[in-house]
Formats: C-alpha cells, structure tokens, sequence
C-alpha cells in the first residue's frame, strides 16, 4: 500500500516513533529496544510468502540463509 500517497506518509510517521524509540527495522540491523519486521505487498496488494518465510527463519529464528 505504499504506492498511496496518504498511507506512504502515515506510515513513515509511524517508521520514524519507532526508531525514534529504538526500535530499528531489522534491515538495519535492530534498535537497541527491538527489531522492526517490515513486509511489503506490491502494487496489486500481493505478498510474498516465500520472502515473508525467509524473514522469520532469518530474524527470528537466527538460521543462516
């Protein structure tokens, strides 16, 4: 839903307390209060379950990709 410009901006709102308040999205590496997991559909509202799966083994459950 990024491609809405009125979402775009509540969301980077939103994007901005978080790391405002040390939690950092886990492409960056984490805060130093949490990670934020960030998935994203695309222009047609679809998501990927394959790259979802790849972020919980990833962040969650600590396995190597």
């Amino acid at each position: 839903m990024l491609h809405d410009p009125d979402y775009r901006q509540r969301w980077e709102k939103k994007l901005q307390w978080y790391k405002d308040n040390g939690i950092v999205p886990y492409q960056d590496h984490g805060g130093s209060k949490g990670t934020l997991i960030v998935t994203r559909d695309n222009e047609q509202g679809g998501i990927s379950s394959q790259e979802i799966e790849s972020v919980i083994r990833t962040v969650i459950l600590g396995e190597a990709q």
